[in-house]
């Protein structure tokens, strides 16, 4: 079981020897906005029945279980560009999610209710996590008192020669200033959640234009800045998203104002897929167009999010016999039996040259050197687990014939944890096809639904990391 547990990650010995790890599932409230389908949502509650049935597993929700950022039961539920929710508003969010997928809670009760242990870690999606009240609400609805102290909420966990976090402290977009210091009080005295620009992008771009038609999965698209690009680019030409185009423009001019140094520049001329000269360029323009100074920043547009689904609880067929999913479970492959993307094969010395450098060029550099920093500050580490990409490192990845990233400059090795969302990756596809109608065509996105399986033998401590997908 775990114990010692402190936000920061620096805790003490654990006995666990079977650790189960997913993140990014972004469970939403069942409106246009919902990355998370009914689909998704039966396999997963099958995946939490098979788990609960071994013999002691710990599961680790790595970051972004709940999309607090696309939940938005009120009006501009953020302060200003600085300042985003407060407890109350995250309290509200938390209900929604509740209300639109019980049985993926009902699910992590069962599991928690058979004695395993549960952890969550605050991505930058669910940062709300954070909040004390948020966290008794979550144990309440998971069960009682007496299986309270088997869930868990941290930034990381580090022990066993193993580093679990979601990673988005990597990403200057969706980074923390001072992690974990992210509540920030308010003028008139309110705790408030730090809000990052990513997070900025999503509420007052993304949430906007996922209600059109055609546009309700593209916040799945990696990078995010290069699909908000080729969003712009078709808005121009289509008078009904002016409006969504204008707040969003404003985000952007906004940010890129705020870039202070060519790495900056380099860093989001690498996700905006642009030209780093020409991108300074317009970051030059966005200095003299954009917002430094205001007070505050107020977005343009209706301030409520409309809804126009109704919940994804309606929609399931789970009926009283499936409630407690064994016949659902019955359905689904076990759990054992998960299998990698894509077999290993021999490669070049060429071959695994260029697949290296073009990993470290999909936006991954900065995910490398973070983890080559915490490699440096922990000699222990043999394998970091991140999230947040969205994007598994399957074995078909493999440069050097090995499970997981080998970190430049250390004998550790990188996993993530992939996504259970639907995701495109921008960089497996050609020029001539990112169009507008390329990106609403779900027909190219990947399902999802990975995990990563790490297992301890009896007498090592080198943690053996197994990247799956589940279904």
């Amino acid at each position: 079981m775990l114990f010692g547990l402190h936000p920061s990650g620096k805790i003490s010995a654990v006995t666990t020897r079977q650790l189960y790890i997913i993140s990014d599932l972004h469970l939403c409230d069942g409106s246009r906005v919902e990355d998370f389908r009914s689909d998704d949502e039966r396999a997963l509650v099958s995946f939490l029945f098979r788990l609960g049935r071994l013999p002691n597993p710990t599961l680790i929700i790595n970051g972004d279980f709940i999309d607090f950022v696309q939940i938005q039961p009120g009006p501009q539920m953020w302060l200003d560009a600085k300042l985003d929710a407060t407890e109350a508003d995250s309290l509200a969010k938390l209900d929604a999610a509740f209300q639109a997928h019980s049985p993926v809670f009902d699910a992590l009760s069962r599991f928690v209710a058979a004695g395993h242990p549960l952890r969550f870690h605050f991505g930058n999606h669910d940062i709300d996590l954070v909040w004390p009240q948020v966290q008794a609400r979550i144990r309440d609805r998971l069960g009682k008192k007496q299986v309270h102290g088997a869930i868990t909420f941290g930034f990381a966990w580090h022990s066993q020669g193993l580093y679990v976090a979601h990673g988005h402290q990597a990403d200057p977009v969706n980074s923390f200033v001072d992690e974990p210091d992210v509540l920030h009080t308010d003028p008139v005295g309110v705790l408030r959640l730090e809000r990052c620009w990513g997070t900025r992008l999503v509420e007052e771009f993304y949430n906007k234009i996922e209600v059109l038609d055609g546009c309700d999965m593209l916040d799945n698209v990696r990078p995010r800045m290069q699909a908000a690009v080729l969003i712009i680019k078709h808005a121009i030409l289509h008078r009904h998203m002016h409006a969504t185009l204008y707040a969003g423009v404003q985000v952007i001019v906004d940010t890129l104002a705020q870039l202070q140094s060519e790495e900056d520049v380099t860093h989001a001329a690498d996700q905006l897929g642009v030209n780093r000269h020409v991108l300074s360029w317009i970051v030059s323009v966005a200095g003299w167009l954009g917002v430094r100074g205001r007070a505050q920043y107020t977005p343009k547009g209706p301030g409520a999010l409309p809804s126009f689904a109704p919940s994804l609880q309606t929609a399931y067929t789970y009926g009283a016999n499936l409630r407690d999913g064994a016949q659902l479970a019955e359905l689904a492959p076990p759990l054992e039996i998960g299998q990698p993307a894509q077999q290993l094969a021999p490669k070049s010395a060429d071959a695994r040259e260029q697949e290296h450098a073009e990993y470290s060029s999909r936006g991954n550099q900065r995910l490398l050197e973070y983890a080559a920093s915490l490699a440096a500050d922990h000699p222990d580490l043999q394998a970091i687990c991140f999230g947040h990409t969205h994007l598994p490192i399957t074995p078909g990845l493999a440069v050097d014939q090995l499970p997981g990233w080998p970190i430049p400059g250390t004998t550790t090795r990188l996993f993530n944890s992939g996504s259970w969302t639907r995701t495109l990756d921008l960089a497996q596809v050609k020029a001539d096809r990112l169009t507008f109608e390329y990106l609403a065509d779900p027909r190219y996105y990947r399902l999802g639904r990975d995990y990563l399986k790490v297992t301890w033998s009896d007498d090592e401590l080198t943690p053996v990391v197994d990247t799956l997908a589940w279904g």
